[in-house]
């Protein structure tokens, strides 16, 4: 299934490379770069991957897959950053359609991930990249916000300002 997600998202425009599992890497799994509208490269990777036979965590019909992206945001969150990143993310994930941005606290980094079900029927190609396309926009709409804010260059009350202005 992994070959057939990697070829869809070629297909669609995306930058996507099927990395298989070895002794460095405990599975397979879908790496992808990430351009934002604003041509902002973020150098980490979004990994597709599949539950391993046996190791299921949610009861999954045979006829579908789960789905799991992950993205970390590549800058570290300040110490003295911390209190209006984790701020700015709790008021994010309120608003936003798929809302699953947390913070890392061994690696102190911003991380977006969600799991979803996808069944191999007809019209798995189109939610497959209908699910990516959101999540890539998702990414593009706050990123910024959460970069300017985690590294100190923009305050909670200046990105509000300019939000509502």
């Amino acid at each position: 299934m992994l070959e057939k997600l990697t070829n869809w998202l070629m297909e669609a425009g995306y930058d996507a490379i099927l990395q298989k599992k070895s002794p460095q890497l405990p599975m397979d799994f879908i790496q992808m770069n990430l351009i934002t509208e604003d041509e902002s490269v973020y150098p980490s990777i979004v990994t597709l991957y599949n539950t391993e036979p046996g190791r299921e965590l949610f009861a999954v019909p045979e006829n579908a897959v789960l789905v799991h992206v992950v993205y970390q945001m590549p800058q570290e969150v300040t110490t003295e950053n911390y209190q209006n990143t984790t701020r700015l993310i709790n008021l994010i994930n309120r608003s936003c359609p798929f809302p699953c941005f947390g913070y890392d606290e061994v690696d102190k980094k911003i991380y977006y991930r969600t799991v979803f079900p996808l069944g191999y029927t007809e019209e798995a190609k189109e939610e497959f990249l209908a699910a990516i396309d959101m999540i890539v926009e998702v990414l593009g709409v706050y990123g910024t916000g959460l970069e300017l804010v985690s590294t100190g260059k923009a305050t909670l009350e200046e990105l509000f300002q300019t939000a509502t202005s």
